[in-house]
């Protein structure tokens, strides 16, 4: 993981509260624009961050995915609307962690790595993870209304992939409703992701 941040900051050192103003953090080639506050006046420490990104290609995304797990970017032809944007707010101490919420957008997106023939195609996602009392894990909801997308389409092979998600309740009583409907040919994968023999 590479990160830069780039950040202008107001401070009010008497009550030990700093504020991010027209902020900008890279994470590889991720660029989140965030704004808020933190504040540490005694032990707790009080924050309201938001999160989101101006413009992002799903390349951007990608390079998230930890080295072991995904091959050289270098070359990948990647398309698509990214949208990605959230929030931590709340107080953290011994007792109390923070509310959360990330929600992740791609819409026609689509990735093609050289030398391989085929391509994932159609990409279309709607995920958003959301924890408004963060030590209350019992109240995070996830919500993934729509996860398409197209493998290697052909006319003999559909090769889709169309899922939903929803949860509620996971720790007391885990409340999931799932949908996911595939037509694949799993030994078609070869042709669109670098695999080793």
């Amino acid at each position: 993981l590479k990160a830069d941040m780039l950040a202008d900051l107001a401070m009010d050192l008497a009550n030990m509260k700093f504020e991010f103003m027209e902020n900008e953090l890279e994470e590889n080639a991720l660029v989140l624009n965030f704004d808020g506050y933190v504040s540490m006046p005694a032990d707790d420490i009080d924050m309201d961050i938001s999160f989101d990104t101006e413009t992002a290609q799903l390349t951007s995304i990608m390079s998230l995915i930890p080295a072991y797990f995904a091959q050289d970017l270098e070359g990948v032809d990647a398309n698509g609307e990214v949208v990605l944007d959230g929030y931590v707010r709340g107080t953290y101490n011994e007792q109390s962690m923070p509310g959360f919420m990330a929600e992740l957008k791609v819409g026609n997106g689509s990735i093609k790595y050289p030398d391989l023939p085929k391509s994932i195609e159609n990409i279309a996602i709607d995920a958003k993870v959301e924890s408004p009392e963060g030590n209350d894990l019992d109240k995070i909801a996830v919500d993934i209304p729509k996860f398409y997308m197209e493998i290697g389409k052909s006319a003999s092979e559909p090769n889709t992939l169309d899922a939903e998600l929803f949860l509620r309740n996971p720790m007391s009583d885990p409340n999931i409703k799932t949908r996911v409907d595939a037509d694949m040919n799993l030994g078609s994968f070869k042709d669109v992701i670098p695999m080793e023999e």
